[in-house]
């Protein structure tokens, strides 16, 4: 059967306002000032780069984020987020703190509800029992919901955790805890929840959890998951456990039963270098362990792979274990599981090392972890890319051919108005569809845009040489020395597409898309990139333009169009001019890898950015389209990425016109994060040379 995930949409007030702090009024003082001087549900946005000194208290329905370089919190201010009357939604986005976050949730009516969101944090504390903190109020009977995201969490506590739950021995309360996509790097747990038997549901997904180096078993048990179901309550919790990358660990994934049932779901994690078992279910007590454990590699645990205790009703199979001192404890081999030398990447990166990998293709697909849309839709791996290829990979990761890369001219690659592209390990074919995007600069406020920023650029497969170019739309511009580019090859999980300008669905300077993900999806975040020559017939068409896209609501399609520039007309899309389209998942992109800009009021020469995959991540691979929507505003320039350092580790991505104008006021863009490069250039580094 499908194991199924739960996607939760959040939506704020549609009349809140947003507060700028410092600013005025209210805003005039201190940060915790202007959030006192907030109504509930309103946005206070920070706008300063200094360090900010000021424990934080919330008690109210409000969203804190900060745009571009994170927000900078002096050491030892925690902050305090208390959500225990009705309708509480709380959230905090792109803060860097040197504290912990204390959050007590919950109320005594089985009618109220609560909400706290942790997006994009950076969690250092140098003290203290864990990085987050979830209090349950005592004999609470609400539904709340709590959900930790994308950041990055650090916990130097052998006793501790970095993400701690207590929800307590009473009351009825109907609990839902998110911790997904972080990076967790700690000397005692990663994520330890206990939980009472009250109908609840925890989703653990995509996690990275480790400590720097395997050390000796001390006096507690560090896991990377801990579960203790214990307290009233006879509806057994629902605990998934999906898509984690564990390692250096004492164990892996550790449930038990005390006082109360629990249902166990740990379905394709890979667990590597444990001291105990790898995965270890306990019962304790007549409360029932259910569940399923499926489609998991456990690698080299110097205990059982595989431990159950007496009474465990779980059941378990297509699971591989490699190199374990005893594959089980207590339970027999699952008739589909295999037993070999899992073949990763890297001693951190546990990717298939190549397709004849043990764990390529030999899980099981009914048993993966599935999003329910319609039809169930396989989650996506730990890298946010496609859950499934054919059938499912064990372990967390699912191999692809996706991959990114960077490119750099040189004069050993240069060709006029061209430069060649060396292939990639995967190496590149003449029917690939690529993408690509212009690096700017590093802003520092003296090194300027590199020469050849304004050019239009597009992709070129030369059929003499079997080698793909990147050039210059404007034939008689060579192309400099020393331009970086990124490019994205993408097969497996995003659909990608030729679309060729056609007398039939083109007009002046605007040709229609005609394609399932797109027609009827205004939402959709289409990426595009010129392509000269598609047939390979060597007459291909330039279109020497900056382009965007936009979604006609008329026609309910979207288009690539030609940019207008100040003044005079766009110029007409040829015929016969062609472009490749990236359609970023449309299920999972918006919250992962893919995001819409929102619009500035006024005029900027500098659009910073901010994402998780982005966000002092200088070494990201992102991708830039202009979109038209929804304020209708024309970019009539070729588009740069350029990465500010900033201080404290903050760095930010910034969108920049290669002209050096400015980007109008109203503009908007569509951006793509290569997600596996993300994760690859912060968590590898990080796991190998240690806490910064």
């Amino acid at each position: 059967m499908y194991r199924f995930f739960v996607l939760l949409l959040l939506s704020a007030p549609a009349t809140a306002a947003t507060l700028s702090w410092p600013g005025s009024g209210g805003c005039g003082t201190t940060l915790q000032a202007c959030i006192n001087a907030a109504a509930s549900g309103d946005t206070v946005e920070i706008n300063t780069e200094a360090v900010i000194n000021e424990a934080i208290a919330i008690n109210k329905s409000l969203t804190l984020q900060k745009r571009g370089a994170a927000a900078l919190f002096g050491e030892g201010n925690n902050f305090t987020l208390t959500a225990n009357a009705n309708n509480v939604d709380i959230a905090l986005s792109n803060l860097r703190l040197r504290g912990a976050v204390s959050i007590n949730v919950g109320s005594n009516s089985s009618a109220h509800t609560q909400s706290v969101r942790l997006t994009n944090l950076s969690l250092q504390p140098s003290t203290g029992f864990s990085s987050v903190l979830i209090n349950q109020l005592e004999d609470a009977a609400s539904s709340y919901t709590v959900t930790i995201e994308r950041s990055y969490l650090t916990n130097t506590n052998p006793a501790g955790a970095a993400v701690f739950a207590d929800r307590g021995t009473s009351g009825t309360a109907r609990a839902t805890i998110n911790v997904l996509n972080n990076q967790m790097i700690v000397r005692g747990s990663g994520v330890a929840l206990t939980v009472s038997g009250h109908d609840g549901v925890v989703n653990i997904n995509g996690n990275r959890i480790s400590r720097l180096q395997q050390l000796p078993v001390g006096g507690n048990l560090a896991a990377g998951v801990f579960f203790l179901a214990q307290g009233g309550g006879s509806a057994p919790p629902v605990v998934r456990v999906t898509r984690n990358a564990i390692a250096n660990m004492d164990s892996g994934v550790f449930a038990r039963t005390t006082t109360a049932p629990v249902n166990m779901l740990v379905l394709n994690n890979t667990v590597a270098r444990t001291n105990l078992a790898g995965i270890d279910l306990d019962r304790n007590g007549s409360n029932a362990l259910t569940g399923r454990v499926a489609n998991n590699i456990v690698h080299q645990a110097d205990g059982c792979g595989l431990r159950f205790s007496d009474g465990i009703s779980a059941t378990h199979n297509f699971n591989l274990y490699s190199q374990n001192s005893t594959p089980y404890c207590n339970a027999t081999a699952g008739a589909n599981d295999v037993a070999a030398t899992a073949r990763f990447r890297g001693r951190f990166d546990f990717q298939a090392e190549n397709a004849g990998a043990p764990q390529v293709n030999a899980g099981s697909n009914s048993d993966q972890p599935a999003v329910v849309i319609i039809v169930p839709v396989p989650l996506p791996d730990i890298d946010g890319r496609a859950g499934r290829v054919g059938t499912v990979d064990i372990g967390a990761h699912e191999r692809s051919f996706d991959q990114s890369f960077e490119h750099y001219s040189l004069a050993t690659n240069l060709s006029g108005n061209a430069t060649r592209i060396s292939a990639p390990p995967v190496g590149l074919l003449a029917a690939d569809v690529l993408t690509t995007s212009n690096f700017g600069r590093e802003i520092d406020g003296i090194t300027p845009l590199p020469a050849g920023s304004a050019n239009h650029t597009g992709m070129w497969y030369s059929t003499s040489n079997n080698v793909w170019n990147i050039f210059n739309q404007n034939t008689a511009a060579p192309m400099p020395s020393g331009r970086r580019f990124f490019v994205l090859l993408n097969i497996d999980s995003q659909q990608v597409f030729e679309h060729v300008a056609s007398n039939s669905n083109t007009g002046f300077n605007v040709t229609t898309l005609d394609h399932p993900q797109l027609n009827n999806q205004p939402d959709a975040l289409p990426m595009v990139t010129q392509h000269w020559d598609p047939a390979q017939t060597g007459t291909g068409v330039y279109n020497n333009s900056s382009i965007g896209v936009w979604y006609d609501t008329a026609i309910n399609r979207w288009r690539v169009f030609n940019q207008a520039p100040l003044a005079g007309l766009a110029p007409a899309i040829p015929e016969g001019a062609a472009f490749n389209v990236l359609i970023p998942n449309p299920l999972f992109a918006a919250s992962t890898h893919a995001f819409r800009t929102e619009p500035l009021g006024v005029p900027v020469s500098i659009l910073n950015i901010s994402h998780p995959l982005l966000d002092n991540t200088e070494c990201a691979h992102p991708f830039v389209t202009a979109v038209y929507n929804p304020n209708n505003v024309y970019v009539p320039s070729n588009l740069v990425l350029s990465y500010n350092p900033a201080s404290q580790g903050r760095g930010n991505w910034a969108i920049e016109r290669g002209d050096g104008a400015q980007i109008p006021a109203g503009a908007a863009f569509h951006v793509y994060v290569d997600p596996e490069r993300s994760r690859v250039c912060t968590s590898e580094p990080l796991l190998i040379d240690g806490f910064e």
